[in-house]
């Protein structure tokens, strides 16, 4: 079984607007494998991005990121997921940074009804926060999804 699907995203960090547009595929390639991909295209503005705020918003450009992942899943039972991607992240706007980084990310995701508790571990050149030089020291993620299913 396969399927694909689009998504946009929002969210905000401090005073930063998140805005994400992209699109998923995958494969069931068992009842309890899935390998997938995903790329998308992020961009980050000041929520004061005006004249009016200036010490606020000293960069008045928009941070533009196109990201791209491979990876797949193992669910061994209903209730619990292990994941595994491979990341390439690539800064589109006018930066100083490495424009161009690989990551890797092992997630375990529990799954009970309605929210699902998530820890991620990230390896390999990543950025803890846009914006940052990278780093190679792993992280780590909590977190949850909903799902209303």
């Amino acid at each position: 079984m396969s399927f694909s699907q689009a998504f946009a995203t929002y969210g905000r960090a401090d005073l930063v607007d998140i805005y994400n547009l992209g699109a998923f595929a995958g494969r069931m390639l068992s009842h309890n494998i899935l390998v997938f991909a995903s790329t998308s295209y992020e961009w980050r503005k000041n929520v004061f991005q005006s004249d009016d705020f200036p010490i606020l918003s000293p960069n008045f450009s928009t941070h533009r990121e196109w990201k791209a992942s491979l990876g797949a899943s193992y669910t061994p039972v209903t209730w619990l997921t292990y994941s595994y991607a491979l990341n390439h992240d690539r800064i589109m706007s006018d930066t100083h940074l490495e424009p161009s980084i690989f990551h890797a990310d092992f997630t375990l995701t529990f799954k009970p009804k309605y929210v699902e508790p998530y820890v991620k571990y990230r390896y390999g050149q990543h950025r803890v926060r846009p914006g940052e030089p990278r780093t190679t020291e792993g992280t780590f993620e909590f977190g949850f999804n909903l799902n209303f299913r």
